[in-house]
């Protein structure tokens, strides 16, 4: 009898935003985006993934963009304790 086995890595990233980010920023905390760019979807944003929102007042009008998959949607939350 022959048995394979396998198996499948779903890797995710998790982003950063403040209302002091950047257009410029990488996403990281250090180099957070602004809200705009992380709701259009830069080339790094992957289905499964996760924008975390940093705590502050965000102004302006903002559209999403951002497209997941049904089983690997793009998580957009509060970070935590903020």
């Amino acid at each position: 009898m022959l048995y394979f086995l396998s198996t499948l890595s779903v890797y995710s990233t998790e982003f950063h935003v403040s209302p002091n980010g950047s257009s410029n920023g990488n996403g990281s905390v250090t180099y957070s985006w602004d809200l705009k760019t992380a709701l259009n979807q830069p080339s790094s944003v992957k289905p499964g993934d996760t924008i975390w929102l940093h705590s502050g007042i965000y102004t302006g009008y903002f559209t999403s963009y951002l497209v997941g998959s049904t089983n690997n949607p793009i998580i957009v939350r509060q970070y935590p304790k903020e």
